[in-house]
């Protein structure tokens, strides 16, 4: 499949909704216990979202627009949401989510995205070439 972002827009505007119907109201033992070390739970996994929903995709999409200036992508904390997400809900977590995905959306369309903007480039941190 070839990617099309247009195609791609209702996944994205989905995905909050899906989240949240899939995990409200299940019991903590399945939304807060892990499978052991180096895992996530899914209070975690949402919390990851939700970061990457604040500082991950719209930034570097940003990055690989702008005409001149640094094209590294700022360095991606993976494991923020352990400190972000500390004394809040799954619930406000989805919440927060479901916000910081529809205001991404609208900046999102409002950049009114060409293909030529697509073909824009930046750096990862680890020096990685990305479309």
């Amino acid at each position: 499949m070839q990617f099309s972002l247009e195609k791609s827009i209702p996944i994205l505007e989905r995905t909050p909704n899906l989240l949240k119907e899939l995990l409200t109201g299940l019991d903590d033992d399945w939304t807060m216990n892990d499978e052991g070390e180096n895992t996530w739970n899914p209070y975690d996994v949402i919390g990851h979202l939700l970061h990457g929903e604040n500082y991950n995709w719209i930034p570097r999409i940003s990055k690989t627009l702008a005409e001149d200036g640094d094209k590294v992508f700022e360095v991606f904390d993976r494991t923020a949401m352990f400190e972000e997400s500390k004394g809040k809900s799954l619930i406000d977590l989805l919440e927060e989510f479901a916000e910081a995905r529809q205001n991404n959306l609208q900046v999102l369309h409002d950049l009114n995205l060409t293909e030529e903007d697509l073909d824009n480039t930046g750096i990862h941190p680890s020096l990685v070439l990305l479309h």
